[in-house]
C-alpha cells in the first residue's frame, strides 16, 4: 500500500488513505471478445479485463474487472482467441488451453460447465492455429487437419451434421 503526504509551510501535513497501484504491463498483442478484452505482454503472459460471469477472464473468479488482470495458473501463450463467454490460448509448443463457459462443449470435454482457470484441451497433434467462435472452438493441427467442437447450430462445426452440440474435437 502507498500513501501520499502533502506538506506546505504553515499547514499541517495531510495523508491519503492507503492505496495500491495496479500491475503495469506492456501489451504486445490485443484480442477483443464479445464483452472482454485480453492482451499478451512482452513476456507472453496473458492479461484480461471486462465481463467475467462465466470465468472467461481466467483469473479464478467470476468478478468483472475494469483493469487488466493476470490469468491464474496459466502457461505463456503465443496467441489468444476469445469467444462470447469463453477464451482460449495457444502456446508456442502447440498446446491449447481454454477457460470460461463450457455449456455448449466449447472445450470439447465433459463435464460441461464454467471453468475459471485455463484447462488443457486434448488434440491429436500440435496445434498451429486456433479460433474461438461465439460458443464453439476450432483448431488446425500440424499436417493441416481442422477440428471444431462446441455449439453446432446450422452446421458451424463442419462435420456434415447439424447436431446442436459437438462435445469432442472432430
Amino acid at each position: 500500500g502507498y500513501t501520499l503526504v502533502a506538506h506546505s509551510t504553515g499547514l499541517p501535513d495531510e495523508r491519503s488513505t492507503s492505496f495500491d497501484v495496479p500491475d503495469v504491463f506492456h501489451a504486445e498483442r490485443i484480442y477483443a471478445g464479445e464483452a472482454l478484452t485480453c492482451a499478451l505482454a512482452a513476456d507472453s503472459t496473458a492479461w484480461c479485463w471486462g465481463a467475467n460471469d462465466h470465468g472467461q477472464l481466467g483469473d479464478g473468479t467470476t468478478q468483472n474487472r475494469a483493469l487488466p488482470t493476470l490469468l491464474a495458473s496459466a502457461p505463456h501463450f503465443a496467441s489468444l482467441s476469445l469467444g462470447a463467454q469463453h477464451s482460449c490460448g495457444l502456446t508456442d509448443a502447440g498446446a491449447v488451453y481454454c477457460w470460461g463457459a463450457n455449456d455448449s462443449g466449447q472445450f470439447g470435454t465433459s463435464p460441461t460447465g464454467d471453468v475459471l482457470t485455463p484447462r488443457a484441451i486434448a488434440l491429436p497433434a500440435r496445434v498451429i492455429s486456433l479460433a474461438a467462435g461465439h460458443a464453439h472452438t476450432c483448431a488446425v493441427v500440424q499436417g493441416g487437419a481442422a477440428y471444431c467442437w462446441g455449439y453446432n447450430a446450422g452446421g458451424l462445426l463442419g462435420t456434415g451434421s447439424a447436431d446442436s452440440v459437438g462435445s469432442s474435437p472432430e
